[in-house]
């Protein structure tokens, strides 16, 4: 009994441990990532004086999800998702050095080796964010889960405010060479941190057992495919997510939302912001108490309808503070049906098809978000923003009429693999 006992203590205390130590990571990788980013826009807009050049970054990081993510999900199913996330974050720091002393010479062409960068960054995060799904399904308990996933959600928004509030100071402290050093610097230290990351010999040993024999790269992609299609509840939910994403509103035009339609500055846009990340943190950390007693189809059609009202309520007002509150409700409601997907995903697919469902979700919900971002802007620039905040409402409610309806959504009863 009393070995029982501590058996309990010890994987208790492995938990804290490793949940201590994936928060501490997603807050620094974050933390850089919002710095290095904003440091990277501004660097282009700067050089090239084109919004398109621009936005290129984030097509690039697009491309790489929805073409490269189902092949790398094989790679993340074949292989120890620990070491390959520290595979990753030290690939990421060596490329990063490399363009640092590229950004400190001042090269001629340097354009296109930070689009290089971009691609050669995107699929190592790509790499790194599989595993990631697959160690929190091996080291954590089902239980644990929601609670975990939704304290890492908070973790990351509270990470990317600090960045974008801090980014123009250390880009002045330090200059684009130094923003690129540091940001290398980070994923060296989050690969470190890893090394400490408890895997029992149990779990070490399954996954092992489950790469043995794996030779054909093809058949095992095959095979992902066929697992994901299969599990008919996740599979329509991120056929959903994936429409829904057809209208993605860029963030950009949140800027022309206050300017144009709420005729607010710079300050009320702070507050609109900040809002909206306080909205999602709180709900982030309540998420595990949240998700419990629902049924994740009944949740993901109600946090969609959410979305959608909210967005038909902020074109009908031109009050800020009405319309900062219809943001809250927003964010909230997108947090939690994010928090809710990346839960179905680990605990509803089985261990060793983990990698590749996730690569393939992930791949799918991004596969027409450029086509939203330009249709989205086409509209703001030549009718009103509030048209597209209009639109994207209505499609949304579609949507989750759709999803209401679904027999396999509507009845999917818990956020645990039932026997």
């Amino acid at each position: 009994m009393q070995l029982g006992e501590n058996q309990i203590v010890k994987e208790e205390l492995h938990y804290k441990r490793n949940f201590s130590l994936l928060l501490g990571n997603q807050f620094l990788i974050r933390c850089a990532e919002s710095i290095f980013f904003l440091s990277i826009i501004w660097y282009l807009y700067d050089l090239t004086g084109s919004a398109l050049a621009t936005s290129f970054y984030t097509i690039i990081s697009i491309f790489s999800s929805v073409i490269l993510g189902p092949f790398i999900g094989v790679v993340a199913d074949r292989n120890n998702p620990k070491k390959l996330m520290q595979i990753s974050f030290i690939g990421i720091t060596l490329i990063g050095i490399i363009l640092a002393v590229l950004f400190y010479f001042d090269i001629a062409m340097l354009l296109v080796f930070i689009y290089l960068f971009t691609l050669l960054h995107s699929t190592f995060n790509m790499v790194s964010g599989t595993s990631k799904n697959r160690l929190i399904g091996t080291i954590f308990p089902i239980s644990k889960i929601p609670s975990a996933n939704g304290y890492l959600t908070s973790s990351s928004a509270i990470a990317d405010t600090f960045g974008n509030a801090v980014a123009g100071f250390v880009l002045l402290a330090l200059g684009y060479a130094g923003i690129i050093l540091f940001h290398s610097s980070i994923y060296l230290i989050a690969s470190l941190l890893l090394m400490l990351v408890v895997m029992n010999e149990k779990e070490e040993k399954d996954i092992n057992k489950n790469n043995v024999g794996k030779k054909y790269f093809f058949k095992d992609l095959k095979e992902g495919i066929k697992e994901f299609r299969s599990n008919k509840p996740l599979f329509k939910i991120i056929i959903i997510g994936s429409m829904i994403n057809f209208l993605t509103i860029g963030s950009a035009l949140i800027v022309v939302l206050m300017n144009e339609h709420f005729h607010v500055g710079a300050r009320e846009y702070g507050i609109f912001h900040a809002a909206g990340t306080l909205a999602s943190i709180v709900v982030g950390l309540l998420a595990g108490k949240i998700l419990k007693p629902v049924r994740p189809g009944i949740l993901f059609v109600g946090c969609l309808l959410l979305v959608g009202f909210g967005m038909i309520c902020i074109s009908l007002t031109t009050n800020f503070w009405i319309g900062t509150i219809l943001f809250m409700v927003m964010a909230a409601s997108e947090i939690l049906m994010m928090v809710s997907i990346h839960t179905m995903l680990i605990t509803l697919v089985e261990e060793q098809f983990r990698g590749r469902v996730y690569s393939l979700s992930m791949g799918l919900s991004s596969l027409f978000m450029p086509v939203g971002i330009v249709f989205n802007s086409y509209i703001a620039d030549f009718f009103d923003i509030k048209y597209v905040y209009l639109i994207v409402g209505c499609w949304g409610i579609f949507w989750a009429l759709i999803g209401l309806l679904d027999r396999d959504i509507r009845g999917l009863k818990s956020f645990v693999k039932e026997a």
